[in-house]
């Protein structure tokens, strides 16, 4: 399998705090990874300097081969989309507007779209299901259908990484097996590369490939869902005595009580 993100002894602070400490990994292609952790673990500042949104004294980050300090920003959004954790947005775009947007990395300034972005855009927003919503204000959304559009304009960016930081995290329970379902079908089926934050472990058990558990700036555990979320690991980093049951639906799932 191809790599499609590495990074070497990746280390990064605020002020004197140490938030990232030798952060050594790889990221292969088309498989869905799960980033965990309890609150200042450093997941945010990790999948921020992944992107190049966040900059590291002695950064080493390689996506798809290329070294991200000779890439320019349009270059990396070419290669990794990111969906953010909070998005905020004012203005009255409507949701066509904001897919659109995704086709930013690929036009200049003031040119205008070409069929092929109209035709991008418009699968993107069939995939997700909000193809009914196009005319609609972004500021009139539901807290799920804003989500969609927004993994939407991620899908219309044609990159090969996605970038999620607690996509979930202000949804209810149906909307958040909804979305995961949505990411991980993009994976499965389309082939990218999911780099996901997420706090819920059930969710997090359910829907990855592989889990990177960070515990004080530093990766504390790696490996399949099985190995990484514990008893062992979770009273560990978490503080929290928990049972671990086998999946009532799912083979080879576990399922998270306390």
């Amino acid at each position: 399998m191809t790599t499609g993100i590495i990074t070497k002894k990746l280390n990064f602070k605020y002020g004197e705090n140490n938030i990232l400490d030798d952060i050594s990994i790889t990221i292969e292609k088309g498989l869905f990874y799960s980033i965990i952790g309890p609150n200042g673990s450093g997941k945010t500042t990790l999948l921020k300097l992944l992107a190049k949104m966040l900059s590291s004294t002695n950064e080493t980050i390689y996506i798809n081969n290329n070294d991200i300090n000779g890439m320019k920003q349009k270059e990396i959004a070419k290669q990794l989309s990111v969906v953010p954790q909070i998005t905020n947005i004012q203005y009255d775009f409507t949701v066509w507007d904001i897919v659109m947007m995704g086709r930013t990395p690929y036009t200049s300034r003031f040119e205008k779209c070409s069929k092929h972005d109209i035709k991008i855009v418009s699968d993107a927003m069939k995939e997700t299901g909000i193809i009914a919503l196009k005319d609609k204000k972004i500021t009139n959304l539901s807290g799920g259908e804003l989500q969609r559009v927004i993994i939407a304009r991620a899908i219309a960016q044609e990159t090969d990484i996605m970038l999620l930081d607690e996509p979930i995290s202000h949804l209810d329970i149906g909307y958040q097996y909804e979305i995961s379902d949505l990411v991980q079908n993009l994976c499965k089926k389309k082939g990218k590369t999911v780099i996901n934050i997420i706090h819920d472990l059930n969710i997090a058990l359910r829907y990855s490939d592989k889990i990177f558990m960070l515990k004080d700036g530093k990766i504390y555990r790696y490996g399949n869902p099985e190995e990484v979320i514990t008893q062992q690991t979770i009273k560990e980093v978490y503080s929290v005595d928990v049972e671990l049951i086998d999946h009532p639906k799912l083979e080879n799932k576990k399922v998270i009580i306390k």
